[in-house]
């Protein structure tokens, strides 16, 4: 709190112009070194004060009038010092690398021009904190102030961008007349002179960004245990990134990167971003693409694009890696077939390498669900190729947001440890149709893919004859989740 020692102004100086001059009475009265003359000869030459001339007149006897006059007595007003701050600032906060300006108005409240030494103590600023007495932008170390009049400084403290949030500093400024007459004092309910020395502090506060930012992981086996020793090759890892701004400032430009660790492979379409609380399956999906959907996957890297975190913000950051097999990043391979029970469902594909494919779900996760969220929109989500289905299903999801439809049934799946389920795209959908008696549980008729033909219509294929062919999305058609390992 700003702390006035000495004085306190009337209303006059409070609402007052920069410079200001009393009205009688109330001013600091006659000016020092006036010359109060009184008696002398009645007037003659080099006699000022007639009207205050003394003369006696008297008589003796029967003689005529005598007068006289006494000698001349001078006078000479002595100086009284004294001075009253003006309008003061209250205390500040700022960022850090910004100045801070406390504004002072001194009044002089002596009875002659008086010069007034400024001081400032910045023993109470931080290491690297700055203070200075300035007046026009220039360093000032006294002000000469005629009377009844005012004059304006300025204090300006400088707070360094190291600065941590909500460190202090204080200042205290003091004014003192030219000489000492003691306290003020009063005569007819006016005040004459005032404060010899008066004293002022302030104090800034540096409000500052602080990032806090944590790292957790779960480990789900390829049969779906969590529990201890689950990390063994094939073990999906969801990696958890939590931060919070702890500062009472927004931190802006805030990007968080990581580096996928060695003896992982990156899963793709994983990373989601959410808020406390939210767990993997709860949390809103991205994708890879440099798209601006404030997320990305490049070169083994993950970028979160986070943009401007207000002041006591909070989020989650999500991706998935899976521990490659045998253990080694580079050389390490296993032995997949068609039919096998591997990373929570039913492998009906695997590609040229051997080591990677496509899993089924051993159940459908519906039997008659709309393809789209209540209305038909664009969703952009039209790539019909095998290894299109995750970035299909982001796309449908972000752009059709909450709701209870075929796409999104897949996204929030979580089966057997695997949170990272997702609607098949054309080709996936037909490689799962070839190996519908393999995978089981199918129902004859029309599956959803998740590759988009328009904003009506949407590619499905018939499980009965293997049809394909284009459906209107408010139809009810069945969903079968997949996954890439």
């Amino acid at each position: 709190m700003r702390r006035l020692l000495f004085g306190i102004i009337g209303a006059a100086l409070l609402f007052g112009t920069p410079t200001l001059s009393f009205a009688e009475p109330g001013t600091s009265g006659v000016t020092a070194g006036t010359n109060i003359i009184s008696g002398g000869d009645a007037g003659t030459v080099g006699i000022t004060d007639t009207v205050g001339d003394v003369v006696a007149t008297f008589k003796v006897g029967d003689s005529g009038t005598k007068s006289i006059t006494c000698a001349v007595a001078t006078v000479t007003i002595g100086q009284i010092y004294g001075g009253k701050w003006g309008t003061l600032t209250e205390d500040k906060s700022e960022l850090p690398a910004k100045s801070v300006d406390y504004e002072y108005q001194l009044v002089n409240l002596g009875n002659a021009t008086d010069v007034f030494a400024l001081a400032l103590n910045a023993s109470g600023l931080p290491s690297g904190w700055s203070a200075a007495v300035l007046k026009n932008g220039a360093a000032v170390s006294s002000l000469t102030i005629a009377e009844d009049a005012i004059a304006t400084f300025t204090v300006r403290v400088t707070i360094p961008g190291s600065a941590n949030d909500n460190e202090k500093g204080v200042i205290v400024v003091t004014a003192s007349t030219s000489y000492n007459d003691g306290a003020a004092y009063i005569v007819g309910g006016w005040q004459y002179g005032g404060a010899d020395s008066l004293t002022d502090s302030a104090t800034t506060t540096c409000s500052s960004a602080i990032i806090a930012l944590t790292k957790t992981y779960q480990v789900v086996n390829p049969t779906g245990y969590t529990g201890p020793n689950a990390n063994v090759p094939g073990s999906l890892i969801t990696y958890c990134l939590e931060y919070r701004n702890t500062g009472s400032a927004d931190a802006n430009v805030v990007t968080v990167t990581d580096m996928i660790p060695g003896y992982t492979t990156y899963v793709t379409g994983s990373i989601k971003m959410g808020a406390i609380g939210d767990t993997y399956a709860a949390a809103v999906g991205k994708t890879d693409a440099v798209d601006g959907d404030n997320a990305q996957f490049n070169s083994n890297v993950i970028q979160f694009n986070l943009g401007t975190v207000a002041a006591t913000a909070s989020g989650r950051l999500y991706y998935q890696v899976r521990i490659e097999g045998e253990g080694s990043s580079t050389t390490g391979s296993s032995t997949f077939t068609i039919g096998q029970n591997y990373g929570g469902g039913i492998i009906f594909y695997i590609d040229g390498t051997g080591q990677h494919g496509l899993i089924a779900a051993d159940s459908d996760q519906s039997t008659g669900v709309q393809w789209y969220n209540g209305s038909n929109v664009t969703t952009g989500a039209t790539n019909v190729a095998v290894g299109a289905g995750q970035a299909n299903t982001t796309k449908i999801v972000t752009v059709q947001g909450a709701g209870s439809y075929a796409a999104k049934l897949c996204d929030d799946l979580v089966l057997n440890g695997y949170s990272d389920w997702f609607l098949p795209s054309k080709d996936e959908l037909n490689l799962l149709y070839g190996q519908k008696a393999v995978v089981g549980g199918f129902d004859s008729g029309v599956y959803w893919s998740s590759t988009e033909y328009n904003s009506d219509n949407v590619l499905s294929q018939y499980f009965a004859n293997g049809n394909q062919g284009v459906g209107n999305k408010y139809g009810a058609g069945y969903v079968r989740a997949v996954r890439a390992f």
